[in-house]
């Protein structure tokens, strides 16, 4: 949890920034885990939500783990701002 990931969206905080999952270990609930854990964390410090940014190939993932797209094409290359619910 980072207090902003997009310099051009400051409203946002705070975010689940930087999961990484490497390959061999993807699709055994890692990444799911790291980013309930980092929403967990903000509620945790008092936030009601969090925020993180995603690429396109990455919106379902997100979707799946009940995250809702606020913002889309914020660069103009398809990435997408997501809020917690």
């Amino acid at each position: 949890m980072i207090a902003s990931d997009l310099s051009i969206r400051p409203q946002y905080t705070p975010w689940v920034a930087a999961v990484w999952v490497d390959p061999q270990h993807r699709n055994a609930n890692v990444g799911s885990g790291l980013v309930r854990a980092g929403a967990e964390a903000a509620k945790r410090s008092g936030f009601a939500t969090a925020y993180l940014c995603a690429m396109p190939h990455n919106h379902a993932f997100y979707e799946r783990l009940g995250w809702s797209i606020v913002e889309t094409d914020v660069d103009g290359e398809g990435l997408a701002v997501f809020r917690s619910r």
